[in-house]
């Protein structure tokens, strides 16, 4: 039978991949995002946030985020999992407003990173993007038995999955997943099962409490798989972003550590927006295993302008509790 080694939730912006000297790339892009109320955080933020705008302190927080991101590597490594099941979001990357569901697993034998190019992207992801695409067209291997299984699972139970076996034409696997192969897997490409969940665009983005029944199916599946995988489950993205709010960053890694079911399913879902949206990626897996122990490597609140713009940076880690097994 299938047996769940490990879970892994990670941070996965442009941002914990880019040099901090170029952090302020990302500041100025702030500035001129549409979506941010930038004038308005800056009037209520003052100079109070100072401190966190040095070079020195922008230096600490890539270092604390390097060393986040090679734990998680060190502990996939040490695990050698047979199969990841990747829960992350998808942003026009395999999907676009053609056609968005809100859940959605991929059945086929691979998916293709294909590179765009610097052009596809805004400056401030030049320096990042070695950490979502490589230089050619690279196949990600996928294990489309358990994959199905896992449809055929979620579905009996009553949770509606789009399933899907072919890659769409001219459209590449996304950073969530790009970043879990790239940065954590190395040179030992692991086969994944993708889990597309719709986080950021309106109206079909599942709630919180969606997300944690949809964890419960996953669980649930895989602990009925009778393959003999030994499986990893990642969270990639998260946590608050464009802007920082570590009160909502702490509550829900204190939710994850704590067990507490009820904070997990009730998160504020006018929060669940933008980048902070991906929380519902660690909802998911915080569900499937509840039962395991979580450890936050680091917490990194990455604060790029005085208007507190940036990133909530998280790493932890899920492993089983030796004291029930």
């Amino acid at each position: 039978m299938a047996q769940i080694v490990l879970g892994i939730g990670t941070s996965h912006s442009p941002q914990c991949s880019t040099p901090a000297e170029q952090w302020i790339v990302h500041a100025e892009r702030d500035r001129r995002n549409n979506d941010i109320p930038y004038d308005v955080l800056l009037a209520e933020r003052g100079h109070s946030l100072s401190s966190e705008l040095t070079f020195d302190c922008w230096r600490q927080k890539y270092e604390r985020c390097q060393r986040g991101i090679w734990a998680l590597a060190d502990a996939l490594r040490v695990v050698k999992p047979d199969v990841v099941v990747v829960i992350g979001d998808d942003q026009d990357e395999i999907f676009s407003a053609d056609l968005r569901p809100a859940v959605a697993i991929f059945g086929g034998d691979h998916l293709d990173d294909i590179p765009p190019g610097l052009d596809a992207y805004h400056p401030a992801i030049w320096p990042a993007y070695w950490a979502r695409h490589g230089n050619r067209r690279e196949a990600y291997p996928t294990d489309n038995g358990l994959a199905e299984f896992i449809v055929r699972s979620l579905t009996t139970g009553g949770i509606d999955v789009t399933w899907f076996t072919r890659q769409p034409p001219a459209r590449t696997l996304g950073h969530a997943y790009t970043f879990v192969r790239r940065r954590l897997m190395g040179q030992e490409i692991i086969p994944m099962v993708p889990i597309f969940l719709n986080t950021y665009y309106p109206p079909n983005q599942p709630t919180v409490a969606q997300c944690w029944r949809l964890g419960q199916g996953v669980r649930q599946a895989i602990d009925r798989w009778t393959g003999c995988e030994r499986v990893a489950l990642i969270a990639s993205g998260g946590l608050s972003h464009f802007v920082v709010d570590e009160d909502l960053d702490r509550r829900v890694l204190g939710a994850l550590r704590d067990h507490d079911t009820a904070v997990l399913q009730t998160l504020p879902e006018e929060a669940m927006m933008s980048g902070t949206s991906e929380i519902r990626n660690w909802v998911c897996v915080g569900a499937a295993l509840h039962d395991h122990t979580f450890d936050v490597i680091d917490y990194i609140p990455a604060y790029r302008s005085p208007a507190g713009t940036g990133m909530g940076m998280a790493f932890g880690v899920w492993r089983p509790n030796l004291a029930e097994n």
